[in-house]
């Protein structure tokens, strides 16, 4: 797929705080809005599937979306990646998890538990510290499914340190298991976007 840019920096004085009803008139059809900042920021869209895809009928851990981030795609430090994932879970009573990998780094997990006829909107940020240090930052939220929406949802938010070798290609993952067998679709992922944010 190709990889579609947006651009983020100075309008001018005559467009600060305005955005035009038709942006691509002004920024042309790859741009998306500018706002006034110092430097500029491009937002590069990666990754986008919106293919529904659910677990097998077994008790294995398996990669439902996944991306291979390219080598060298993070090279200063700041440059970030930007993971929004959708997730839902099937009204059964039986124990899922599902896992957000950078690399072999789990950087968001909700561990084991029932989630029975709830979703998750999942939102990570991975940022080069170094070409082999990151920082991750996972954020997934848990509404009710097709539900009138609630203030009662849970959610969590997981930090950890990769320790990816970013002049390598490094595979993005969305993963989910089930604890019992034949229980097809247990978790599945409705759509992934994947993001590259330059450092300012």
């Amino acid at each position: 797929m190709a990889e579609e840019t947006y651009q983020y920096g100075n309008w001018g004085p005559a467009f600060y705080g305005v955005v035009p009803a038709t942006p691509s008139a002004y920024l042309g059809a790859d741009r998306l809005w500018h706002v006034p900042k110092s430097a500029d920021v491009t937002v590069e869209r990666l990754h986008q599937n919106t293919t529904t895809v659910g677990l097998a009928a077994n008790t294995s851990e398996q990669a439902l979306h996944t991306f291979i981030l390219r080598a060298g795609k993070l090279v200063n430090a700041g440059d970030t990646v930007r993971i929004r994932t959708w997730v839902r879970c099937a009204a059964t009573a039986n124990n899922k998890a599902i896992k957000v990998y950078f690399g072999g780094t789990v950087i968001g997990s909700s561990t084991g538990q029932t989630f029975n006829n709830v979703g998750f909107d999942i939102e990570a940020y991975i940022f080069r510290v170094t070409q082999t240090t990151q920082k991750a930052l996972c954020v997934a939220v848990q509404p009710n499914i097709d539900a009138a929406w609630s203030i009662a949802t849970g959610g969590g938010l997981n930090t950890s340190a990769p320790a990816e070798d970013l002049s390598g290609a490094v595979t993005i993952s969305i993963a989910g298991i089930s604890s019992v067998a034949g229980a097809a679709n247990d978790i599945q992922v409705l759509a992934t976007v994947i993001d590259y944010i330059t450092a300012v």
